[in-house]
């Protein structure tokens, strides 16, 4: 799957050693080629703020000369071996921020960090060993898969569909797995997919969601291979996800709000369509929830955790997925 091109808070030690050029910027590329070797060792230095005066276009040119090599295998690992300027022209290295001078115009600073992107997920394409080279360079790689699974404010959404293409490259074969199922990144993809409005971005979140956890096999001989549309593709995907587990967590209740959202969003053209499995399940995981109300109440105990979590689920039952007069009814009257 190619993430990059969309078809179909990088928190590193304080003291962590990083590579930095040489002061002469004589990096050691072997048997790289002239061109690729002059750029990659500017844009260390032009992250350093070791030229006097620079231009938009010089560093676009040096950028545009890596994108033509970051596909190649060997000239993807020694990027990574050089990985440092590109993470601070993306903002992914927030404790080591660009040098004040660099002092371009809002649309010129987006091309820099937009195309950094696309070097970094080009470079990680199909390139095990540059995925190798980056997890023993990163000493949070949860955090940094965070990261790219966030929407910052006022972010614009051509960066978010890089940080994404960029996340969907590094777990394209399994190095990173552990770190997204420990870092939630699932839970966190769905809450951006119901945040978000851009169905170029929507998609890509499907994409990574469908690729991690083998769900796109399912989804097609469920459908018969049937493309349906963004916000039925997720709800399946969410209802499949919802049935496997209890309303007990944290993240089944986020995940649970989120499809509440996406369902609210597309009510007008009616492409959320709930399956009965999962409105059985939502009626179980009532009664369970009330039994415990019950079983506390009777022993004396606090309810207050449990009360809260049947209101909550009755609300989206009935406002959410169903008929909101039915609210009353599956509350007891000691709530």
């Amino acid at each position: 799957m190619d993430f990059e091109s969309g078809i179909k808070e990088a928190k590193l030690s304080e003291n962590r050693e990083v590579q930095k050029p040489k002061a002469n910027h004589e990096l050691v590329v072997a048997n790289m080629d002239p061109g690729f070797r002059v750029s990659l060792e500017f844009m260390n230095g032009f992250v350093d703020g070791e030229f006097d005066q620079i231009k938009f276009s010089d560093v676009e040119d040096h950028l545009n000369e890596l994108l033509e090599w970051s596909s190649d295998i060997e000239s993807g690992i020694e990027i990574v071996k050089n990985v440092t300027p590109f993470l601070r022209l993306t903002g992914l290295l927030q404790n080591e921020p660009l040098h004040e001078e660099i002092n371009f115009n809002k649309e010129q600073n987006e091309s820099i960090k937009e195309k950094s992107f696309r070097i970094l997920s080009l470079s990680f394409q199909n390139n095990l060993e540059a995925q190798k080279e980056f997890l023993n360079y990163l000493q949070q790689p949860t955090e940094f898969l965070k990261l790219l699974a966030t929407k910052s404010r006022n972010e614009n959404d051509m960066i978010t569909r890089r940080k994404l293409g960029l996340l969907g490259t590094l777990i394209s074969n399994g190095l990173f797995d552990q770190y997204f199922v420990r870092g939630g990144l699932e839970y966190k993809l769905i809450d951006l997919y119901s945040e978000c409005k851009n169905d170029n971005i929507r998609e890509r979140i499907m994409t990574i969601l469908k690729s991690f956890t083998n769900y796109k096999r399912e989804f097609d001989e469920m459908n018969d291979g049937i493309e349906l549309n963004l916000d039925a593709e997720f709800a399946n995907y969410v209802q499949e996800k919802l049935i496997q587990n209890s309303f007990n967590s944290e993240e089944v209740v986020e995940v649970m709000n989120s499809f509440a959202k996406v369902k609210k969003q597309s009510d007008n053209n009616n492409v959320v369509k709930l399956r009965s499995e999962f409105l059985d399940w939502l009626d179980k995981e009532i009664n369970k929830a009330k039994a415990l109300v019950t079983e506390k109440r009777d022993n004396n105990d606090n309810t207050k955790q449990e009360k809260e979590r049947l209101e909550n689920l009755v609300e989206l039952r009935h406002g959410a997925f169903g008929n909101r007069l039915g609210t009353r009814r599956d509350l007891p009257d000691e709530l």
